[in-house]
Order: structure tokens, then sequence, then C-alpha cells
């Protein structure tokens, strides 16, 4: 994969390690001091999703936790996504997903 100009990283302890690590970032109080965390809440429709895509063009750091689910947040926010083909991650997938993208976080 290198060899094709992608970023390779070999984790320790392989897939299992990785789990373990990300089901154990949200135990690490260390971590979660380091951040301010804003949570932008409002009724369905109201644009919370424009207002994410709008801060993180202007710089700010979103996790988009709808948008990593492929859900927009009400009883049938899965039917857009299922419509086209796009299936909900499983809880383990999204936990993997959220873990990937707080650490990317600075």
């Amino acid at each position: 994969l290198q060899r094709h100009g992608l970023a390779v990283e070999v984790l320790q302890g392989g897939y299992k390690g990785y789990k373990t690590w990300a089901r154990n970032l949200w135990d690490d109080k260390k971590i979660l001091e380091k951040y301010t965390v804003d949570v932008i809440s409002g009724r369905t429709g109201v644009g919370k999703t424009l207002l994410l895509l709008e801060l993180k063009k202007r710089g700010y750091q979103v996790i988009d936790l709808e948008g990593l689910a492929n859900h927009k947040g009400s009883t049938f926010g899965h039917l857009p996504f299922t419509l086209k083909g796009i299936k909900q991650p499983t809880s383990e997938l999204y936990l993997n997903l959220l873990a990937a993208e707080w650490h990317h976080l600075d």
C-alpha cells in the first residue's frame, strides 16, 4: 500500500487491539479532560447538519454523529440512506468510526 502512496500504520495487537483502544478511549479521563465539547441540539429539520458543515468549512473541529451513523436523526432517519442501499454501521463499526474521528481532533 505504501508503494501506491497510501499511509500505512501497523496496529499493536491488530484489530483486537484497536477495538480495545477504541472502547477504552471513552474511559480515559485525561483524554476527555483535554477537550471542550459543545453539543448542537434542536428539533428535526432546523439545520443542525448544515450548521456542522459550515463550522467544519470555517475550520472548526466537528464530529457529525448522525453522519457517522448514516442517519438523519428522526424515527425514519435511516430511510434516505437505506433507499440508496447505504446501511447503517453496526454498533461496533460506529464506535470504531467515532474513535477514529475523536483521535484526529487536536
